[in-house]
């Protein structure tokens, strides 16, 4: 598997790693993703996709891992009724964040890291997948 997490970060947050300022969804979503990459890693990004397809949500999941197509939109609720009470709170408190932003904010990250991650129509395995997650944190300094 070979991918840039240069692209993969820039696909991410809109292209600009850096944007502050403005309080606009870029930034919200840059302020998450850090906080989010080590929740996912070690195997908490398939439980996630997981708990949304066991909620009916396959259809989206999978628009996100196929070859082309747009990604499916999942919701803010659907991460919270997915994501563990404490869970969300790790993410929205160091990412320093009321929960229901970081919900808004997975909501919209999901499918992208999700799509970036599998070019091929296939999410990497295990190790590869927190291989790509551990490096995208260390970039965003998380």
């Amino acid at each position: 598997m070979s991918i840039n997490i240069g692209d993969l970060l820039g696909g991410l947050t809109g292209g600009d790693k850096e944007k502050s300022g403005g309080g606009g969804g870029g930034n919200l979503v840059a302020m998450v993703l850090p906080a989010l990459t080590g929740l996912l890693a070690g195997g908490g990004l398939q439980k996630l996709l997981g708990g949304l397809q066991a909620k009916g949500l396959t259809s989206e999941v999978d628009s996100w891992q196929a070859k082309g197509g747009d990604n499916k939109p999942v919701s803010a609720a659907d991460i919270k009724d997915v994501m563990g009470d404490d869970e969300l709170s790790q993410v929205a408190s160091q990412a320093n964040v009321s929960k229901d932003e970081a919900a808004d904010a997975i909501s919209q990250l999901l499918p992208k890291l999700v799509d970036k991650a599998s070019p091929e129509g296939q999410l990497p395995d295990q190790d590869g997948l927190s291989g790509l997650l551990g490096s995208l944190g260390k970039q965003l300094g998380g």
